[in-house]
């Protein structure tokens, strides 16, 4: 698999562990059940090293760019802020390291699954998204 399999239109299906995680990083009870609720749509391209995530959700939009390997500022849809770099692990799986011991696996599949799985302190939240086009 190349790394346009990361190309494309993605539809959040499942998260696990929201509560535990957020609370780790002090998220009040209403930014947890926001979080918990969103119906997250990330649309993913690259060019070369560039890659660029737009994400939206209850009629908010938000994009992160950045360049493997260099150390970029990144804020999530859903309220992270992180600083740090992202790596790519052959061509199906991106690694982020962050500032605060934060640290992000996304791995896709040939079917074109992506399992988001962000950790911090031996707790882990997951996130599953399938390509919708």
């Amino acid at each position: 698999m190349d790394r346009t399999a990361w190309n494309g239109t993605f539809k959040l299906t499942e998260t696990k562990n929201v509560k535990k995680f957020m609370e780790l990083l002090g998220a009040s009870p209403e930014q947890i059940k926001a979080v918990e609720e969103m119906k997250v749509t990330n649309e993913l391209s690259n060019h070369g090293d560039d890659y660029c995530m737009k994400q939206k959700a209850g009629g908010k939009e938000n994009v992160i760019s950045l360049t493997l390997g260099k150390e970029a500022d990144i804020s999530t849809i859903d309220g992270l802020n992180l600083k740090g770099t992202v790596t790519i692990d052959g061509n199906n799986e991106v690694c982020g390291k962050y500032a605060g011991g934060i640290e992000e696996r996304m791995t896709i599949t040939s079917d074109g699954t992506i399992t988001d799985t962000v950790s911090l302190g031996g707790v882990s939240m997951v996130r599953t998204y399938v390509k919708i086009n």
